[in-house]
């Protein structure tokens, strides 16, 4: 089998909904795990923008198998996907690496916390518009913010 024949790519809605430049890391990775959870697969990647699946196979691994395993877990997360073809697959394959832009299973959490990140530096900006807080009461509000964030994400 064929390196490219060993991977696969599914377009899937995994944008944060209030961050929308990057995926959604509570959302992604139970799909994420799952898949990976799977005998047949290798290993499985979000895109950080959470747009695309990434799925390794493990070796002589025939199309229906694979694409019925992926459809499975995705029905199972009421996840529409799509699996890349053709030209779009082989762009998506070409740009393919694990340089920070793909992130495995609970790699996905560094995208929870810059979600929170994101959204704390909106309500603190929010905040001193509206009722001038001090640098001391900024600190204490970040880190609250940050924290809380974490705990609903």
């Amino acid at each position: 089998m064929r390196k490219e024949q060993e991977r696969s790519f599914y377009e899937v809605p995994l944008v944060c909904n209030l961050v929308t430049h990057i995926g959604c890391g509570s959302r992604s990775k139970p799909v994420l795990l799952d898949l990976q959870k799977e005998s047949l697969v290798k290993r499985a990647w979000l895109n950080r923008q959470g747009t695309i699946i990434a799925l390794d196979w493990k070796d002589a691994v025939n199309s229906k198998i694979r694409q019925q395993i992926a459809a499975d877990v995705f029905r199972k997360h009421e996840l529409p996907a799509e699996e890349m073809q053709g030209k779009t697959f082989a762009q998506t394959l070409e740009s393919f690496t694990s340089d920070g832009q793909w992130l495995a299973g609970s790699e996905v959490d560094e995208l929870s916390k810059e979600e929170a990140g994101v959204l704390t530096d909106r309500l603190i900006s929010i905040t001193k518009r509206k009722n001038e807080l001090n640098e001391s009461q900024e600190k204490n509000s970040d880190k609250k913010f940050k924290t809380s964030f974490m705990i609903f994400s």
